[in-house]
């Protein structure tokens, strides 16, 4: 079985982000039950591995898909062609999952108006150039600070959009 890089990239990631899900479920801290999901990620893989793990504890909204798509147990998953931005400005959701290979900030605006409350925001990205510190300028661009050259550079970038997503 052959992935591609993208795919390799993110294995860890979503399986943390599958576990994160499973946990939220099972604590019950959701203010809606079932949890609505969005699923903003390349391929849509994890909506549908939600849908087929907690079946009707989910309701799932992915992006960039065809509308109608045939799975679990109500054969229909609601799916979208519109812009990132617009699918999350739909609906509150209780967990939001953003997989993006650019840089995240653009998303924290609209997500933090429309996330539930005790809601989960996941956020994954592979490359996001404001984060590897050369030059300086993207990171205080999108993030609001700079990142110098360390040893601890990958602990400043958390901690750099950690402290964008409180602002």
């Amino acid at each position: 079985m052959s992935f591609s890089k993208n795919t390799r990239d993110f294995t860890f990631s979503r399986s943390v982000v599958h576990g994160a899900l499973a946990t939220y479920i099972e604590t019950g801290q959701s203010v809606k039950n079932p949890v609505q999901c969005l699923d903003i990620s390349i391929d849509n893989e994890e909506g549908d591995k939600w849908i087929n793990t907690f079946g009707s504890s989910v309701i799932v909204l992915k992006s960039k898909t065809q509308l109608n798509t045939s799975t679990g147990t109500d054969g229909i998953v609601p799916g979208s062609t519109e812009s990132n931005y617009a699918l999350i400005e739909k609906s509150d959701f209780n967990f939001i999952y953003i997989e993006c290979t650019t840089e995240g900030s653009s998303y924290f605006d609209c997500v933090f108006r429309k996330i539930a409350r005790n809601g989960m925001f996941v956020l994954t990205t592979s490359d996001d150039p404001a984060l590897y510190g050369r030059p300086p300028e993207p990171a205080l661009r999108c993030y609001g600070g700079l990142i110098s050259r360390t040893f601890y550079a990958p602990e400043l970038a958390v901690r750099l959009v950690a402290a964008a997503m409180a602002r």
